[in-house]
Formats: structure tokens, sequence, C-alpha cells
């Protein structure tokens, strides 16, 4: 199940876009042309540049959100759901007494019209983020708060700063690894099988945790068996061998810890090619 809560940047969604060949830029670059020298940006996102889109177009130009950039969310490691999502800079302000709701409301729908006509079957995100001066960032989060109150079709809207939207997309940052919910509970069976210190709870739980890994890589899904084999690599650590009377006992418990380590090894090392 991917984490449908953590926002991941995904350059791609933005790069592989057929505007980008027309309008690919960045929140830096855009940044410093309306705002030179402020350096509101220190990293490339790279962006598509909506404003010099529209002005490209035949016909009267309508206004546009100022850039679009890429983001998804992760699924086993993986980027899922690689989608666009509607960025607006407003650096310039100084307080929020002066925005117009309506003028925003029409930037945001041309933008979305304006991607709807172009051939690619990227999905635009719902939510269209604001990005303001830090030093007025939390004036921002609260005028946004009053005013979904009153207007349900702000109800998405996003408030930030620019540091605060890289942190939001998590630029830079190195995805995680979210198992499916069966990898956890076999990983959860085996720890409370070491906890309990019953050497044949250990062993039903081992059996059928190792007949999960291999199942999984029979299927290529090498994310998992590496996740589940750390998991048994730290678990069986909690398992009390003093406890064992029996010699016969003791020999089967360091037999499977030997097998559960070196099984780790394997799929830790297939999963880090």
């Amino acid at each position: 199940m991917a984490n449908k809560l953590a926002v991941w940047h995904y350059p791609d969604a933005v790069t592989g876009h057929t505007l980008a060949r027309k309008v690919l830029s960045s929140l830096k670059e855009l940044s410093e042309r309306d705002y030179p020298g402020a350096h509101y940006f220190e990293c490339d996102v790279p962006a598509l540049d909506m404003d010099s889109y529209e002005t490209s177009l035949r016909g009267e130009n309508q206004k546009t959100a100022d850039a679009v950039v890429g983001i998804c969310n992760e699924r086993q490691g993986q980027p899922a759901d690689g989608r666009l999502l509607l960025v607006e800079l407003r650096m310039d302000y100084r307080s929020v007494s002066n925005l117009s709701v309506t003028s925003l409301l029409e930037k945001e729908s041309h933008t979305r019209e304006l991607l709807r006509t172009c051939p690619d079957d990227r999905r635009t995100d719902p939510s269209y983020c604001l990005i303001f001066d830090y030093k007025i960032e939390q004036q921002a989060y609260s005028w946004m708060s009053r005013i979904r109150k009153s207007n349900r079709t702000t109800e998405l809207w996003k408030t930030f700063s620019p540091g605060s939207f890289v942190m939001y997309i998590n630029v830079d940052k190195t995805m995680p690894y979210t198992p499916r919910h069966e990898t956890v509970e076999a990983g959860d069976r085996f720890r409370t099988a070491a906890q309990e210190g019953d050497i044949e709870d250990l062993d039903r739980a081992w059996s059928a945790a190792e007949n999960y890994i291999l199942k999984c890589a029979q299927r290529n899904e090498f994310g998992e068996c590496a996740y589940l084999s750390a998991v048994l690599a730290d678990a069986v650590a909690l398992f009390d061998a003093n406890s064992l009377d029996d010699e016969s006992d003791q020999l089967y418990f360091d037999i499977i810890k030997d097998d559960l380590l070196k099984l780790a090894a394997r799929y830790m090392t297939e999963e880090s090619r």
C-alpha cells in the first residue's frame, strides 16, 4: 500500500511532459526571474513555466499558476502515482491583505485546463500550493484556514514558504520502503515468538517467514525479501537462548539463527544491486 500521507518529488512527471520541450524551467530559475537576487530556492526543482506557455499561445492570454512540478507517492520503495502539482509564487507579498481568492481560482482553473489539453496522460494533483516569503508563512497559513471555512473550492489549497515547500515534497530525500501488510504481519509473528521464548513457536514462525520470503523471491519482489529478512535478523536477538535446557533445542536454535542471518545477508545484497 502506498504511503498516502507523504509526498515525494518526482521530476520525471515534468521533464517527460510534452510541455517540457517548450517551457521546462525550475523553481529556482522562475523565482530568480521574478525576484532577482532573493535566492529563495537553493536547489533546482524542475518545473513547467506556465506563464511562458500561456504567452506562446495565440489569442488573448489569461493568467496561470506560475509553475507545475512533479510529485508522487511511494509503493514498496518505488515512485507511485506520479502526477503534476500546481505552484503559485507569492514571495513578494508582505501581507495577505491584497490576496484575491477569485484571481487565484481563475489561475488555477485555467492552468488545469491547459494541462488537460495536452496529450499526456499524466494526472494533475487536486492541491494548489501557494508559496510565500517565510516571514509571512504563518500569516498565510492563518489566512488560508479562514478562507477554507467560507469557500469550499479552496479546500485543497496549501500555503508554504520556499523552505517548507521543498521539505513537503521531500526534494533530494531518499524514498523509504513501505512493505505490504502481509510482510509486516510475518515479521510481527516471528518477533512475538522470539519474545515469548518458545522454540516450537519460533520454529513455526520461522518456517512461515522463510516460505513467504521464497515466494516473494520467485516474484522478484526483493524489496519484500530484504525488509522481512532484516526484521527477522533483528528479532531473533530477542530470543533468550539461555532458557533452553535441552541441548538439541540449543542446536536447533543455532541452526535457525544461522540460516536466518544467511538469508538476510543474501537478500539485503540482492536489494542493493
